[in-house]
């Protein structure tokens, strides 16, 4: 599995990635690189996990790795979603 640095650097260069799951077939849910904007974390990189307009997960490094994040938000299936990309880049600046 990439690490969170990787996914990160991936999505601020490739820009948004749509992911292949969705609840229904009209909310698209997209990832992108992005830095919190409030809070305690303000600053701290994160990926942010879209359907249109709203936010729906907010990913940060300390949260990379587990099936949840911090505040009980299921994540495993992100690994899936982003992997695929993320291989695909890496092994492409190898060969």
């Amino acid at each position: 599995m990439a690490t969170f640095n990787q996914v990160l650097n991936f999505l601020d260069m490739q820009g948004p990635v749509r992911l292949p799951y969705a609840t229904n077939e009209n909310i698209v849910f997209e990832a992108t690189a992005d830095k919190c904007q409030r809070g305690p974390r303000m600053g701290q990189p994160v990926i942010r996990v879209t359907s249109g307009r709203q936010t729906n997960i907010l990913i940060y490094a300390q949260d990379w790795g587990n099936s949840y994040t911090k505040s009980g938000t299921l994540i495993a299936h992100i690994y899936d979603a982003l992997n695929p990309y993320i291989d695909r880049h890496i092994l492409r600046r190898w060969e």
